[in-house]
């Protein structure tokens, strides 16, 4: 069979239609075709090896002719089926074969194996594939072997497999990297895509040489040539493939490679000019800098990174230097942040670098916060401008926790609260649409207002001073409607209007440690004088719509303006500063709500304890009494108040009748609140099922059932003796208890006494503000706690 007829079969059969490579292209053949097809190339193996055993030069032309012929698919599994494909192997394997031929049988064979596994699997389990990389030694077939070996190995794993394990990579590297760079140079993309397919492979990431993505990252930052953007996208890409691995990047960091890394990132940051760019280059540089942010961040979280790289290290200097560039920086300084935040990880190195990187940090969150207006100071929701990425925001104030950590960095950082700007209080409302954003926002604050580790016990104070100034009124002028707020409000409105539950949890966990530090400390230390007096008109007005949901325990309002009535008067030993925290609780209705959330959520208990803790210590002082009152005011608390102190809940005494009673109500309460017309802000009121008419009679049911109880405990009276409500009884240690939460076994005896620290001190200053139904039941329970407690002693005396 002559060249010529070879040709004219290939031409022949199904037309096929163009594909979008040129090639032809058709639907999948039958079997019936693609049998026929294979037979028909029977007599053109048989003139293909007769030509080889003459030595005839016919045998080129006829390779010649199959290699155009394969770029039709539908040729590619009858030459594979026929026995062509594998004949034309064995002839590449051999030496001293004439170019021609070469050519040709390569050109055949990555022709072949174009998106046809069945003919790659012949390549692979036949074990051609060492032959076809030993061919990558002679410069004048790169152009052809290299193709063929992308062909053979992509969407095909069993040849990404085996060419690593055969060291494919390590022989392109030599080839780029080497004094045969010039001749493969046209080749960059196709090596760069092979690479990236041998990087998929475990065991490329296990026994591939580690000096590969730091020779890539080199060549992508040469000076002689420079490579064009095509070519620059390809080598960072694949280098950042590798660096992906920590093997790759321990390495990078021992071998002191991390500048490396900076500065390819760096240069793909500055070096193209985007605007003009083709946009597919624009959006694949946008992929490499996302790329470069994680390896940055992952990179300097390894425990070798602080070892190599100290502050004060060229390197480090570069990560600050970054956080005060243009706006243009905003992927070099979000690495930078995550970097230096890695960094950060040690008191030590925390304290060593906040003040170099806090003026550049606080830049980038004003330019994240609206500027201030005239009503500013009483809105608290701005929209935010578009000027800083959400990723470079979110880095930001990731980094600041780090740095809020230790006691000494606290006052630095607490600017960010400080009254007119108070850029963190602007950033909570600002990023409602950005969750991570806003929890990362609100837990920054937390940490700015909790006494930070004694490992630097030299700035201590910080917190207090944090507390301070989120309590400070927001305008001196006593006439302005912002005097009677402060950046605690818009904590607390956060708090009131967030569905996303960590959020939630860390506002009341900010607002808890702004009431612990309210009665830990001297009040003249964070309460200034502009909260002496009673709380002015405007405020008692801005709180209407918190006190119409609440009821229970007698009215809020009357329980508020008890305090202030009592306070001014000295009553309960209540002197000024007391009278100028009574003020504040009465301006920020809020935080009952905050701690109510704390006490009553049952996925962290450690935060429930913590939230009792508050509430004992708060409990100590008639105003902090008088504000746990309003944090029991509805059956939610008052139930988990019940649950810390008995171990159980109390549904679980309930007569049989009163708890069909229950469910029947609770029914008709959700079904009440489906119907509810929505609020002012187009929202349900989540509070209103607390005290409606609606709601189970949860209180008549508790004290039948608690008199039964009496009745079987011999207790005549539901009055306690005085011992129990001036706040010491036989049995009961009535002192606050801070928990550990590492001690998780101590958890439930330090929530019942603090619990109980609870009980006695809201009846000792509070009785009168209580209906007499709850305080009859927290009359009993505190009895009944006391008998508990003598129980326990009584059984281990006997003991």
């Amino acid at each position: 069979m002559t060249p010529d007829e070879v040709e004219s079969l290939l031409r022949s059969g199904l037309p096929g239609r163009v594909g979008q490579d040129g090639d032809e292209d058709e639907e999948p053949m039958s079997p019936e075709e693609r049998a026929r097809r294979t037979q028909e190339l029977d007599p053109v193996l048989r003139a293909a090896r007769d030509a080889w055993l003459s030595g005839s030069p016919v045998v080129d032309q006829i390779a010649e002719k199959l290699g155009d012929g394969s770029r039709n698919p539908c040729w590619r599994l009858p030459i594979g089926d026929s026995g062509i494909l594998e004949f034309f192997l064995n002839i590449l394997t051999l030496d001293g074969l004439r170019q021609p031929l070469r050519i040709h049988a390569l050109r055949l064979v990555g022709n072949s194996c174009a998106d046809t596994d069945e003919n790659r699997a012949i390549v692979v389990q036949s074990n051609y594939l060492p032959s076809l990389i030993n061919l990558l030694a002679d410069d004048s077939l790169l152009s052809y072997a290299i193709p063929v070996l992308y062909n053979i190995c992509v969407d095909y794993e069993p040849a990404q497999l085996q060419a690593s394990s055969l060291g494919l990579s390590s022989r392109l590297i030599s080839l780029i990297n080497g004094p045969r760079s010039t001749a493969c140079r046209p080749l960059l993309g196709f090596i760069c895509k092979i690479l990236s397919l041998l990087v998929s492979q475990d065991f490329e990431l296990k026994q591939a040489a580690v000096t590969i993505p730091l020779i890539l990252l080199r060549l992508a930052t040469s000076k002689t040539p420079p490579p064009d953007i095509d070519d620059f996208c390809s080598l960072n890409s694949v280098a950042l493939a590798y660096l992906a691995n920590e093997r790759f990047q321990a390495y990078a960091v021992q071998s002191r490679s991390f500048e490396l890394l900076i500065n390819a990132f760096s240069e793909s940051c500055s070096r193209f000019d985007t605007a003009n760019a083709d946009p597919e280059n624009v959006a694949e540089l946008k992929q490499i800098w996302n790329a470069f942010v994680l390896i940055i961040a992952d990179t300097s979280a390894l425990p070798s990174f602080p070892v190599l790289y100290p502050v004060g290290s060229p390197v480090v200097q570069r990560l600050v230097h970054w956080l005060s560039g243009p706006s243009s920086y905003a992927h070099l300084q979000t690495a930078s942040c995550l970097a230096l935040g890695n960094l950060a990880r040690s008191d030590d190195t925390s304290v060593a670098i906040a003040k170099d990187v806090f003026a550049p940090l606080l830049h980038i969150l004003t330019r994240a916060v609206q500027p201030l207006s005239s009503t500013s100071l009483t809105q608290s929701h701005p929209t935010p401008p578009s000027t800083v990425p959400a990723q470079l925001l979110h880095a930001v104030l990731s980094f600041l926790k780090n740095l809020a950590i230790p006691a000494a960095n606290k006052r630095l950082l607490g600017a960010l609260l400080d009254p007119p700007t108070s850029i963190l209080p602007r950033l909570w409302s600002s990023t409602d649409t950005q969750p991570q954003t806003q929890f990362a926002a609100v837990s920054l604050t937390r940490l700015l207002l909790t006494p930070g580790s004694s490992a630097n016990a030299a700035g201590g104070g910080g917190a207090i001073i944090n507390v301070r100034r989120l309590c400070a009124p927001l305008s001196a002028d006593p006439a302005s409607p912002a005097h009677e707020r402060s950046n605690l409000q818009f904590l607390t409105d956060l708090h009131a209007r967030v569905d996303a539950e960590p959020t939630k949890l860390e506002a009341a966990r900010a607002v808890a440690a702004v009431c612990r530090a309210l009665h830990s400390n001297p009040v003249s230390e964070i309460l200034g004088a502009g909260w002496d007096g009673p709380p002015s008109t405007s405020a008692e007005e801005g709180s209407s719509s918190y006190d119409a949901r609440h009821g229970g325990l007698g009215s809020t309002n009357d329980a508020v303006h008890g305090i202030d009535n009592r306070a001014a008067s000295g009553h309960g030993g209540m002197d000024v500063y007391s009278s100028r925290r009574a003020h504040f609780y009465a301006a920020h209705l809020g935080i009952a709500d905050a701690l109510m959330h704390l006490v009553t959520q049952s996925r962290f208990p450690a935060l429930r304890s913590e939230g009792w803790f508050v509430l004992a210590i708060l409990s100590l002082a008639p105003d902090g009494a008088h504000l746990a009152v309003r944090v029991l005011d509805a059956h939610e608390p008052y139930r988990a108040l019940v649950l810390a102190v008995t171990g159980r809940d109390m549904i679980d005494d309930l007569l049989p009748e009163d708890r069909t009673h229950l469910d029947q109500s609770t029914a008709q309460g959700k079904r009440d609140d489906a119907t509810e017309e929505p609020g002012l802000d187009g929202l349900g009121d989540p509070l209103a099922a607390r005290s409606g008419d609606n709601g189970p009679d949860i209180e008549g049911m508790i004290l039948r059932q608690r008199a039964q109880q009496r009745q079987q405990l011999g207790i005549e009276s539901d009055v306690l003796p005085s011992t129990i409500l001036g706040g010491s009884a036989d049995g009961l240690e009535l002192e606050p208890r801070q928990i550990d939460p590492a001690q998780g076994a101590s958890m439930a005896a330090a929530d019942r006494s603090n619990a109980l620290v609870l009980v006695a001190q809201v009846l000792r200053h509070c009785s009168q503000c209580i209906n007499w139904v709850k305080r009859s039941l927290l009359e009993h329970l505190l009895a009944t706690a006391g008998q508990s407690g003598l129980s326990d002693q009584s059984s281990q005396a006997a003991q």
